[in-house]
């Protein structure tokens, strides 16, 4: 029987995603979301993109999200961005994540490849939307989202 997406990713591992989550927006305004499902049947990107609109992602004042999405049965992965984020860090960057966290995920280190993602990610986020100031609401749950 193959692992599910919770079970790669116990309660210590995402609390480790959590505050990397958390670490990483308070240095901009965007907002970083991880989504684990077992089962993606399609492309990876265009999941993604559900799931970015079903989180409400695309609902951020400066539409300024990032997903990123792990189908964990079907080795996929993808990191999806609103159009603006995409624009400004190409599409290089967003394939360089995903082959970090393959690097990761293959050593069987699930929580640490999503927490460096998120971490470059956060990165990336702050120069094109850096926080300025103490008001830096945080718009959408740190929690990892879990699919079927």
């Amino acid at each position: 029987m193959k692992e599910s997406a919770r079970q790669l990713l116990d309660e210590a591992g995402q609390l480790r995603v959590v505050d990397a989550i958390q670490k990483a927006e308070r240095g901009c305004t965007a907002e970083i979301r991880v989504h684990l499902e077992d089962v993606c049947k399609g492309d990876a990107l265009r999941r993604a993109s559900a799931v970015f609109t079903q989180l409400g992602m695309h609902k951020t004042a400066e539409r300024n999200g990032v997903l990123i999405y792990v189908a964990v049965q079907s080795h996929k992965m993808a990191v999806f961005a609103d159009a603006g984020i995409h624009q400004k860090a190409g599409e290089l960057f967003w394939r360089e994540e995903v082959a970090c966290m393959k690097s990761y995920f293959e050593a069987g280190d699930y929580a640490g490849g999503l927490a460096l993602a998120v971490e470059k990610a956060g990165q990336v986020l702050s120069r094109f939307y850096p926080a300025t100031g103490p008001a830096n609401p945080d718009e959408l749950s740190n929690d990892v989202s879990f699919g079927s």
